[in-house]
């Protein structure tokens, strides 16, 4: 008994006396493992979450950007023929620009500017504003083949059905004759003379309707059903800037046609243009934005998408050809042969210091920066 106490009380003594140095390094050293195993994965977590932040941020941006870009590829050529310019792709600045055109009316009207050269003439620098849309020869004539009355109505003061879907896209389907509203439109010329001339187009704003008196006479807006009127019109909104090419059937170089039948080959199209191409940032040097673009001849409403932006690629694939195109604004092109457009978009990592990236920098792999789809325009399928 008295042995077991004296080692109880040495045990004491020696439990009093404290940790050794050899002890307290061990100590130390292990605890400076275990921090900086936390402080390692805590940075790495850190990392993580920041690379994680960066590419869904891309990821949206990029995502968001192809949302609108696929849609309108896809409905490119809406209502509108095999022959027109429905989709181009050209190369501006050193940026390719994609165009897409659609026809927001079923119906399309025929340029019937006649050739006896009473009418006022559409000619390359001319700023004639009186479209002639459909007009009769004579009583014993009767209209034309192809500027014919189409769907004269018998509750709207006995237009042309097709100048009164005309003015409800410009005014509203509640509208009447006469109203205050204007719209885009494309004049397109198919088939100039002479021979082998590539066809041609621009855009304009149109703001009337109505019907002629005479050829040289002003639109007159009916307020009672018209008599037989020498024919229809639609109303350019300025006479600047003025026409930068012949539509006027009368000249050899504008719609082909003859003096009775009038077998135009000159059409005006209600039309939504879009524009789809890459800027440079103003406020970063070496960054760009994807801009949208509507109706630039005319409305010119700019849209900034996309910042971030480094690379804005499209390829068009065509029907039994091998390779892809870079451009696609031959005027012989038919959109109806497109297989599919490719497109691609190469963000910059919004994280990454300007000019260049800091030793410390934690950036995000390329292959998250980027971005590819392909879309097909499917109106090409009722071609």
């Amino acid at each position: 008994m008295e042995r077991r106490f004296i080692l109880w009380k040495l045990l004491i003594r020696n439990s009093n006396d404290g940790i050794t140095m050899v002890e307290l390094l061990i100590s130390m050293f292990i605890a400076s493992i275990v921090v900086g195993l936390a402080f390692t994965v805590m940075l790495f977590d850190r990392k993580l979450y920041a690379q994680d932040q960066v590419r869904t941020t891309v990821n949206q941006n990029l995502r968001s950007a192809m949302d609108m870009i696929g849609p309108d590829i896809k409905q490119a050529g809406e209502r509108l023929p095999a022959n027109f310019p429905a989709i181009e792709l050209n190369t501006v600045s050193g940026q390719q620009v994609l165009t897409i055109r659609r026809s927001l009316s079923s119906t399309a009207l025929p340029v019937c500017q006649p050739t006896t050269g009473t009418a006022p003439a559409l000619t390359a620098g001319s700023n004639t504003q009186v479209i002639v849309v459909s007009y009769y020869i004579s009583a014993a004539l009767g209209p034309n083949q192809n500027c014919k009355v189409v769907g004269a109505s018998t509750t709207q003061l006995n237009w042309p059905g097709n100048l009164i879907e005309w003015q409800n896209i410009r005014c509203g389907p509640t509208a009447a004759p006469g109203c205050i509203g204007k719209a885009t439109a494309y004049i397109y010329n198919s088939a100039p003379l002479p021979a082998g001339t590539p066809p041609y187009g621009e855009s304009f704003y149109y703001d009337n309707e109505g019907y002629l008196q005479a050829p040289t006479s002003a639109i007159t807006t009916p307020t009672a059903a018209p008599p037989l009127a020498y024919g229809y019109a639609i109303h350019k909104a300025t006479a600047t800037p003025t026409w930068q090419k012949n539509y006027d059937s009368s000249l050899n170089n504008g719609c082909p046609s003859d003096s009775v039948n009038l077998n135009t080959n000159c059409f005006v199209y209600l039309m939504e243009e879009r524009q789809y191409t890459l800027i440079p940032d103003p406020s970063n040097a070496g960054k760009y934005i994807l801009q949208l673009t509507i109706n630039p001849s005319t409305d010119n409403l700019q849209y900034k998408l996309v910042n971030n932006m480094s690379k804005l690629n499209f390829q068009v694939w065509v029907k039994n050809v091998a390779t892809s195109q870079t451009t696609f604004n031959n005027p012989t092109d038919q959109w109806r042969n497109i297989k599919s457009i490719q497109v691609s978009l190469t963000a910059i990592d919004p994280s990454a210091p300007v000019p260049s990236p800091s030793p410390n920098y934690v950036g995000v792999r390329d292959d998250y920066l980027v971005l590819t789809s392909k879309f097909y325009p499917r109106n090409a399928l009722s071609q």
